[in-house]
């Protein structure tokens, strides 16, 4: 006859709370065949290291996420440089257009400015 064990099972209520630890304690009559017993803790063996590379998954996952979230922050920031440049430059031809004697005041002022630098 194979041998009976007895035992009771603590597992947590949560994968992330290690303190929250639920204990069942095993009845009177409640008996695992160990040969069983030796399946089950062969089966948590292989879904340990299961979970085990899924972490590592998962933290490669995550760092390639702040990657192309970086990547990502750097285009947008690009895109807007180039948005505000292009508005700019639309704003001063407009302008240009609008009052050009004007443009022309601030030309020579810029000129002016540029002028000898001994002065």
């Amino acid at each position: 006859m194979s041998e009976l064990y007895r035992f009771d099972i603590d597992y947590p209520m949560h994968p992330e709370d290690e303190e929250g630890m639920k204990h069942i304690a095993c009845d009177d009559g409640e008996y695992v065949l160990a040969g069983a017993a030796l399946v089950l803790e062969a089966k948590v063996e292989i879904l340990t290291a299961q979970v085990k590379s899924q972490q590592a998954t998962i933290i490669e996952l995550e760092a390639w996420k702040e990657k192309m979230r970086e990547e990502f922050s750097i285009a947008v920031q690009i895109d807007l440089e180039h948005g505000v440049q292009w508005m700019n430059e639309e704003a001063s031809a407009e302008f240009a257009k609008k009052y050009p004697n004007l443009c022309n005041a601030l030309s020579l002022l810029e000129e002016d400015e540029e002028g000898d630098p001994n002065e």
